[in-house]
């Protein structure tokens, strides 16, 4: 999909782990990613990179959802208008998060949740 009114960035796939020091130090040191940024102190949620690739760990409870994607964009609004329009199965409407995110959520027909969001 390409729209003048809004650009894909880039895209993290996100991990569930039951142990985030365990998966931060594999990740971390064993595979070499380093830490972009991370949410809560311990961090319950931290964005690892390596070159281009980007991995989301997520410590909170277990996801309802088969799995997520974050999907990185700029013009967030007019995305999301476009796809509201074409009737997307949007589960968690717009909206400027606590985490630094303008973004919104829809999920697939198998219950995948793509995550929409530019950062603010």
């Amino acid at each position: 999909m390409t729209d003048p009114e809004f650009q894909i960035t880039g895209h993290a796939s996100i991990l569930h782990v039951k142990d985030m020091a365990a998966a931060l130090a594999y990740y971390r040191d064993v595979l070499g990613f380093t830490v972009s940024f991370s949410w809560d102190d311990p961090p319950h949620y931290v964005c690892l990179c390596l070159g281009d690739c980007a991995i989301h760990l997520n410590a909170y409870e277990p996801p309802a959802c088969p799995s997520r994607v974050a999907i990185f964009c700029k013009g967030i609004d007019a995305l999301y208008a476009q796809l509201a329009a074409r009737g997307a199965n949007i589960v968690e409407p717009i909206d400027d998060r606590p985490y630094g995110m303008r973004d919104f959520a829809i999920t697939d027909a198998d219950g995948h949740r793509l995550i929409f969001g530019q950062g603010i």
